[in-house]
Parts: C-alpha cells; structure tokens; sequence
C-alpha cells in the first residue's frame, strides 16, 4: 500500500459497469486529485470528452490486455489496461496503472520537427552546393579555355619561365574544377533511404574498375582480389567507397608498378574488407587527419588532390553503420580497412 501511494503512477479499478471502486498513486496530483476521490464515479461520466479513454475502456473490458498513450487535460498518459475475469472466466472489470509521459512525448514532438527542419536544411544545403557548383565553374572553365588559347596562340613565343607560368594556371585552375566537383559529391551523399539489399561486391568491384579503367591504364596498376562477399548494402554508394579507395592508392603510388589487393573476411557481427597498395605508404603523424575534409596527407607532395575522397569514403561507411581506419609504414604501403554490419543472412 505504502508502495502503491507514493508510486509516480495512477493505479485504478473498474467494475463492469465502468465504475471506478479504486483510485491511488502520487500520479493523480496531475490531474487535481486525491486518491479515492473518483471512486463509486463513472469513467463514461468523468471522461465523456475524452473519447480514446472511453473507447480504451470498452476495449479493456471485452476481455483485451493493451496498452494506450492517451491526452488528458493537455497531459499525455500512458496506459496500460488488464481485465480482471471471476473464476468461471466471466469479466468482471479491469485494473489500469497509468504513466504521465508528457515530458517524453514534448521532446518526441520536438525531435520530429527539428528532424523536419534538419531534412529541409539538407534539402536547400544541396540544392545550394549544385548551384554554386555550376556557378563557380562556369567562369573557372572560361578562364581554363582562354589560358589554353592564348599558349596555342603564343607558341614558341614564350621562354621557359612563361611556359611554366601558363601551365601552373592550368593545373591550379583544373584542381580547383575538380575541388568542385568532389565537393558536390560529398555533399550528395547520403542514406537514399531505401532498405539496404543483398550486394555482390564481385560486381561492384567489377563496376569500380570499369569506372576507373583509364586512370588503371594509364598508370598500369594491377588489381587482384580474394573472393568477396554479398552484404547487405547500398549498390551505389558501395561502388563510390571502392571507386575513391582505389583511386587514392593510384594517385599516391610510390614510383614502382602500382599493384593493389583487394581482400575480406567475415566476423561475428560484420564484414571487414582491406584494400592494400605498394604506394608511399601515410606519415604516423597524418594518421588521425586523413578522413577529415580538407586533410590531405602528404601536403608537401606534388600531388594534386581535393582532400575530400576519404572524408567522403567515411561518410559512406557511416551511413552503413560500419568503420574506416587505415594501417601504414611511410614509403611501405597503406591498407585501408572498412567494415559493414552483417545484417541477416548473406554469403
């Protein structure tokens, strides 16, 4: 008893007539009253405007166990009805033991229209990054073209140091177009918000390559793997992840014939996959920055790069609910490791 009345509940009985013969709990100081108070009342009469109330307990009293979240009094209770039955199984009423949730149903309410906002901000962000996108390229590209015409125009005109001149403007201009582009893709990325399916990385691997094809020409790496599994995944989104990490241990070859082994293997609750090059291996010291946009290892080299691949390679892992991390010796190769949650069956 002592329980019962200092309880944060409201605990009530009806009879089969919808009387109420048991009123108690700290949970009635809500709603104004003292326990006992509605006994030998009607709930049809206390609560004729609150019609879920009265449609739960005509529920309850047909003989059903649930429980309802219903509004009283600008109060939201949660409720959870029990039938009572005599011992020939006859309904004779119902207990109640009801939880004040208003707080958790504000801050319910409250999340879904900040998630609301957050999707409309989303929306407008990459509607923005596609329009400033076209628009900071349009005049890069311009300028590219002029660059291009007046070396063609000036050929054999120029001395070395103006030759050199003309083609750093190219190369920056064409890095910065590429900064653009790889920024609006980050941007893009994100949950598609179709359920992940059955993925054959086989495939995906095989469409990566195939994107790739002129860059692994021209740079005459050799790709080979172990057999890989079907995860639960997103088709696209996976082709990019592979694409990127590829194409990073292209870009940062060591100077020998880049070689790079593609591999996985199963774990209790997910699939670790492991791509290997033969490249200039990451610094200890550029470790920790390497996912984050705009972290470039290797900021002395002459590399040209946007900074943005891997960060968006961790967002995509993200997105699967997996990680990304990378091992590496300087000037001894990197592997980059990511791993996808086994949701289900796959093989």
């Amino acid at each position: 008893q002592l329980v019962i009345s200092n309880a944060p509940i409201v605990l009530f009985a009806l009879n089969h007539e919808g009387i109420f013969v048991r009123s108690e709990g700290r949970g009635l100081e809500a709603l104004g009253l003292k326990p006992g108070e509605i006994v030998g009342l009607s709930v049809y009469d206390l609560y004729k405007d609150v019609p879920q109330v009265i449609k739960d307990v005509k529920r309850a009293l047909s003989g059903e166990a649930f429980t309802s979240t219903v509004s009283v009094f600008d109060l939201y209770f949660e409720i959870r009805y029990e039938p009572v039955q005599d011992k020939s199984g006859h309904g004779i009423g119902l207990i109640g033991v009801a939880t004040e949730v208003t707080q958790r149903k504000k801050a319910e309410a409250e999340l879904k229209k900040n998630s609301e906002k957050l999707k409309k901000r989303n929306r407008e962000l990459e509607e923005f990054a596609a329009v400033a996108s076209h628009d900071l390229q349009s005049p890069l590209i311009s300028i590219l073209s002029v660059v291009k015409l007046l070396m063609r125009h000036l050929e054999g005109k120029l001395d070395m140091e103006a030759q050199k001149d003309f083609l750093y403007i190219n190369s920056r201009i064409t890095n910065m177009l590429s900064v653009i582009k790889s920024l609006l893709a980050y941007s893009r990325v994100g949950p598609s918000g179709k359920k992940f399916k059955p993925v054959n990385i086989e495939n995906v691997l095989d469409q990566s390559i195939a994107n790739l094809l002129v860059e692994i020409t021209d740079s005459g790496t050799i790709i080979d793997h172990d057999p890989l599994p079907v995860v639960l995944s997103d088709e696209t989104l996976m082709i990019q992840l592979f694409q990127n990490l590829i194409s990073n241990s292209i870009k940062f070859q060591s100077g020998d014939t880049p070689r790079i082994h593609i591999s996985a293997r199963k774990r209790k609750r997910e699939c670790v996959f492991s791509i290997h090059d033969n490249g200039m291996g990451i610094d200890p010291g550029d470790m920790k920055h390497i996912f984050t946009i705009y972290q470039r290892y290797k900021e002395k080299s002459n590399i040209i790069g946007s900074g943005i691949g891997l960060a968006t390679c961790k967002k995509i892992v993200d997105i699967h609910g997996g990680r990304i991390w990378a091992e590496s010796e300087q000037n001894n190769g990197a592997t980059f490791f990511f791993s996808i949650p086994t949701r289900g069956d796959t093989h």
